[in-house]
């Protein structure tokens, strides 16, 4: 039975005919259950022609070739960094300190991309090590700057180095050509998810 037989069914019964079927059921459920079939028939492509021309967002998997590229480089990352006693995660919030030193902890949240919490624990475990300090922030009570120790600068410019390969690498699985577009196309997309990731919470 096609989708339209039986919504003409289900609303004649709605109507106070007799089709022979959903009898032993409650005029408001059958009426439910007729709007939804017919809104499932709307939805549906009316000719293969159409099932063809209608448009695949992510029809190149880009969203999944985003994730595997990002779980591949944190592990890569991870790898350069363990020799040294840390990890990605931890190099990338030195490296934010290293050029820009007195962020608060809000601050690093914003530009590092982790949750309040997650950057809270990797500070602790960096300021364990000795390799940051952190200090009230004069202007903001609640608030505490964030500072490299020496140890902490020492340890980011090892990091630095020790990673070179990894970023060369990066940048060399590319055609030149292509670099830029490249570059610019991952600025956009962040943006755009941020973006998008406002819109839902508000």
């Amino acid at each position: 039975m096609r989708p339209d037989q039986l919504v003409g069914l289900l609303m004649n019964r709605a109507r106070g005919g007799n089709s022979g079927l959903f009898d032993s059921k409650p005029l408001g459920a059958t009426i439910c259950i007729g709007n939804f079939m017919q809104d499932r028939q709307t939805q549906l492509p009316n000719s293969a022609e159409e099932l063809e021309n209608d448009f695949h967002p992510d029809s190149l998997g880009l969203g999944m070739i985003l994730r595997d590229a990002y779980f591949s480089l944190r592990r890569c990352s991870n790898a350069h960094c363990a020799p040294l006693d840390c990890n990605g995660d931890q190099f990338v919030l030195l490296k934010l300190l290293s050029d820009r030193e007195g962020l608060t902890q809000s601050e690093l949240v914003r530009e590092a991309g982790y949750d309040a919490s997650t950057t809270t624990n990797m500070l602790k475990r960096l300021e364990s090590k000795g390799m940051v300090v952190r200090c009230p922030d004069p202007a903001d009570a609640r608030a505490k700057l964030v500072y490299l120790t020496k140890k902490g600068r020492t340890h980011q410019l090892l990091l630095w180095r020790n990673s070179e390969e990894l970023r060369r690498r990066i940048w060399e699985c590319l055609p030149e050509q292509d670099r830029e577009t490249v570059a610019n196309g991952l600025r956009r997309i962040a943006t755009e998810m941020q973006t998008l990731k406002s819109s839902l919470e508000s």
